[in-house]
């Protein structure tokens, strides 16, 4: 039990660290109006951006299965292409990273 919650503890916390970069990935996506500072090529902001979106999605989704949702209400909130054994993936992953550290 106590390692179910530092597995969900895990997941938030890398989907808030994905999530707070997002924003500065979509305005280093821009050509003409961005604001402030290019710090990284348009083309690398794109490609993080679309990068951490999917790890974002992966990331809900399994922290939607630590919660008790069934694979069918996943699917309609998530996209269907994710499967049990990809959420299980993602949690075995982050599993992982718990026992190393």
């Amino acid at each position: 039990m106590e390692n179910k919650k530092q597995i969900k503890q895990a997941i938030r916390e890398a989907a808030k660290t994905l999530a707070a970069k997002q924003p500065v990935l979509k305005n280093q996506r821009k050509s003409v109006h961005i604001k402030g500072e290019r710090t990284m090529s348009r083309w690398e902001a794109i490609c993080a951006h679309a990068r951490n979106r999917y790890l974002l999605n992966q990331l809900y989704a399994a922290q939607s299965f630590l919660r008790g949702r069934d694979l069918e209400t996943i699917k309609k909130q998530h996209g269907d292409w994710h499967t049990e054994s990809s959420i299980n993936k993602t949690i075995e992953q982050y599993e992982q990273t718990i026992r190393t550290s």
